[in-house]
């Protein structure tokens, strides 16, 4: 299994001014309660940013695909540190995450995600007043603001722990994909929810 673990990855000025691009972006997007897949069948993966953000209920949590390419500084930094560790992978998109129970009950259990190609995510926690620790497999780590970790999502069983959200409790994450679309999955679906159910009694 391939797992980076970074800390302290932006200035406090680079992260400042993420923070202030995607506040100023998501201010001025619709929302949907509608399945991705429903909103994103007509909208090619590489513009999702032009969707509206997309409420989750049973995940507590609202999407916003977001262009990386308006913030260069921070989108080359990201770039050059996933090809640092992945040369053959392509950018491909970008997601802004709020986990809160104003959106419903967050909960991310033990998953693959969906992809049929080879995806790289670089998955980043840039706020938030409460913590959340992720689990790939039996990896345990915290997920403090500006930390983050560079893995294959769509092959290998990763999770949230349980955990209560208060009312005014939000976690905030950046979800960066990158892809090779040479490498095809042979992984079904039936395959991985078969694997993630025997990851079930650690979730």
């Amino acid at each position: 299994m391939e797992l980076i673990y970074l800390t302290n990855f932006f200035t406090d000025n680079e992260l400042l001014e993420l923070k202030s691009y995607l506040k100023n972006f998501t201010e001025k997007k619709d929302s949907t309660s509608s399945p991705q897949n429903e909103v994103m069948k007509d909208i090619p993966t590489e513009r999702a940013y032009e969707a509206p953000s997309i409420i989750t209920e049973y995940m507590g949590r609202i999407n916003t695909y977001f262009k990386l390419q308006d913030i260069p500084n921070i989108f080359d930094k990201i770039v050059s540190t996933v090809k640092k560790y992945h040369p053959d992978y392509e950018y491909f998109y970008s997601t802004y995450s709020r986990y809160s129970p104003i959106y419903g009950t967050p909960s991310l259990g033990p998953h693959f995600d969906s992809n049929l190609e080879s995806i790289i995510t670089f998955d980043m926690k840039i706020g938030g007043n409460t913590d959340w620790p992720i689990s790939v497999e039996n990896i345990y780590l915290p997920m403090e603001e500006n930390s983050v970790i560079i893995f294959k999502p769509a092959e290998v069983v990763h999770w949230r722990p349980r955990k209560k959200f208060y009312k005014n409790e939000y976690i905030d994450n950046i979800f960066i994909d990158f892809v090779n679309k040479e490498i095809k999955l042979n992984t079904s679906e039936d395959e991985r929810r078969k694997i993630s159910d025997e990851w079930s009694n650690y979730y």
